[in-house]
């Protein structure tokens, strides 16, 4: 079995009162190809930003090629 390209584990991102990411779970394989929808609001762009380090986590963890990825991205 192939490891993950990207791994999402319980990735959670709250604004104030509003929980925008409650435990967002996914993965994704070599040869994948996937796509966030949703409606207005849903967190896609919040995951993404999450993702890409520009903005931090509450809580969570994110894998990428077997490796978490650090809070600090220049650290990369």
């Amino acid at each position: 079995m192939t490891k993950p390209l990207l791994s999402i584990n319980n990735l959670s991102k709250s604004f104030g009162n509003q929980k925008v990411l409650d435990q967002l779970n996914m993965t994704i394989s070599p040869g994948e190809i996937y796509g966030f929808l949703g409606v207005n609001g849903a967190g896609k762009s919040t995951a993404m930003k999450i993702i890409l380090g520009i903005l931090p986590k509450d809580s969570g963890e994110i894998v990428a090629l077997g490796r978490p990825l650090p809070e600090n991205r220049s650290q990369i």
